[in-house]
């Protein structure tokens, strides 16, 4: 684990200034950001959101034709409601990306992260210039440029 608890720390003190309050746990597969988010939430008493788990849960029995909107509507509502403090912890975020529910997954993460410090585990790579998830050439990639998060190379 390159990212320390304490970079995490830092990062989101210096979210809670900015408009959108967002902090990526960036990183390969098996890098630690599941476990450098377990131990931000062991520290902070604050729960941990399976956003991969909730959300299939949600659309179980949605139909394929009106996923999409509600795969959006439910994200939304689980991230909001994922904590009642002030910072709010996000992981496996990969079914956000799924082709089929036609999702931009960092415009979903920022939204949650208007009103309180939203921390996800961003699968991928990044820098302050370019954010990536999956490979471009496949059909769950994606690429931002001048993301508006915080991120925290993993």
């Amino acid at each position: 684990m390159t990212a320390t608890i304490r970079q995490v720390r830092d990062a989101i003190a210096a979210a809670g200034e900015r408009y959108t309050r967002l902090v990526l746990l960036v990183g390969d597969h098996g890098a630690g950001k599941t476990a450098l988010a377990r131990r931000l939430a062991e520290e902070t008493s604050t729960r941990t959101l399976n956003l991969g788990a909730e959300l299939s849960l949600r659309l179980l029995d949605v139909s394929a034709r009106q996923r999409p909107a509600a795969a959006a509507d439910a994200a939304a509502d689980l991230m909001r409601t994922a904590s009642p403090d002030s910072v709010s912890i996000v992981d496996n975020i990969e079914l956000l990306f799924l082709p089929e529910l036609r999702l931009d997954p960092l415009k979903l993460l920022q939204d949650a992260a208007r009103n309180r410090v939203l921390v996800a585990t961003w699968p991928g790579a990044g820098d302050h210039v370019r954010l990536q998830f999956g490979r471009l050439t496949h059909p769950e990639g994606r690429s931002y440029d001048s993301p508006d998060a915080l991120l925290v190379a993993v």
